[in-house]
């Protein structure tokens, strides 16, 4: 059973990921705008184009995190919030 601390701190957890997720989808929805991670426009999406020298072809890592990000976000599964189903560590 938990105590009363442990269920206040699990419906906290609870409410500060459902804020995060609520968050991070104004960001998206706010930065979103070409495809590329803000900041970046590639004219291949999320990959360095040719005059960038050494990185020229390679996959950019920003846009990789942005799109990790973006996906997160959106997939249910991924954005939920743990809850109630793990003990305060």
């Amino acid at each position: 059973m938990q105590s009363g601390t442990s269920v206040l701190l699990s419906l906290l957890e609870v409410t500060v990921s459902e804020e995060l997720h609520r968050l991070a989808l104004l960001v998206i929805d706010q930065l979103d705008k070409i495809g590329d991670a803000p900041g970046h426009s590639h004219s291949v999406p999320g990959i360095w184009d040719r005059d960038n020298g050494q990185l020229a072809g390679l996959p950019c890592k920003w846009c990789a995190t942005w799109k990790a990000f973006k996906l997160a976000a959106r997939t249910p599964d991924l954005a939920a919030p743990a809850g109630g189903d793990r003990e305060p560590g």
